[in-house]
């Protein structure tokens, strides 16, 4: 059961992440939508793991 537990705590943990990182990408397309903000999107999406 302790091994479930882990799972899902550590799934729990991912997802947060990964929320994380898609609010960061939402925020930097709605503040601009130039040449760099697409890179500002290309860096947080290669730091992830979607």
């Amino acid at each position: 059961m302790i091994a479930l537990e882990n799972w899902i705590e550590d799934f729990e943990d991912k997802t947060r992440k990964r929320r994380k990182t898609i609010v960061g990408i939402l925020k930097v397309i709605a503040e601009s939508q130039d040449e760099q903000t697409r890179q500002q999107v290309t860096e947080i999406v290669t730091e992830t793991d979607l």
